[in-house]
């Protein structure tokens, strides 16, 4: 009886690990440079193509819902125009970033988080910064995520360049309560002296 307790608990353990093995991973590479027109560039609010100042990084989902997104690091600068040769704007040197959850071999999705690196060393702190340019690509559909799975030849990950090109936007400074209230206040004002007149 013993030995089929102790055999049910390291099946019901193996099955965990492997569930949780599976659940993250999975590999991209971090290089948005393509050589097709509408994807992979990302441009200023003026809407130059992003330099050395830009940063971005790659969020990953299992089911592309909103709100499922997680950083998957690698933080890359963006590369900017070189002469007539390169039009810049993109990410070019490839890095592989791995999913916090999204497993080897599973299709996911991805997005990619743009900011300028002066205003944080994160996508959410700058989009704190009023002034800041931050923006994002729209959720893309990916796969299979790439790294070696617990059974079959290793998957070469795939890069994160289909995504169509966007442009930043600023962040707008945000108006306090207090500020809105006084706003409230004064049109009630306004509204009480035009029902006098």
């Amino acid at each position: 009886m013993k030995l089929v307790k102790l055999f049910a608990v390291a099946v019901v353990a193996a099955s965990a690990y492997s569930a949780s093995a599976q659940s993250s991973g999975g590999q991209l590479l971090f290089t948005t440079f393509t050589s097709t027109a509408g994807q992979g560039q990302v441009f200023d609010v003026g809407g130059a193509p992003l330099g050395s100042t830009f940063d971005g990084e790659i969020y990953t989902s299992l089911t592309g819902a909103n709100g499922t997104f997680q950083a998957a690091g690698g933080i890359q600068t963006f590369q900017g125009p070189v002469g007539t040769s390169f039009a810049g704007g993109y990410v070019v040197a490839a890095t592989t970033v791995v999913s916090p959850n999204v497993g080897v071999g599973a299709n996911g999705f991805y997005e990619v988080k743009v900011w300028n690196a002066s205003a944080g060393s994160t996508f959410e702190q700058a989009s704190t910064v009023v002034g800041a340019q931050v923006g994002s690509s729209a959720s893309v559909a990916i796969g299979p995520f790439g790294g070696t799975p617990s059974s079959g030849p290793n998957i070469t990950a795939p890069p994160v360049n289909t995504f169509g090109s966007f442009t930043l936007t600023t962040v707008a400074a945000v108006p306090e309560p207090s500020t809105i209230a006084l706003g409230i206040v004064g049109m009630a004002g306004l509204l009480a002296l035009r029902r006098r007149q």
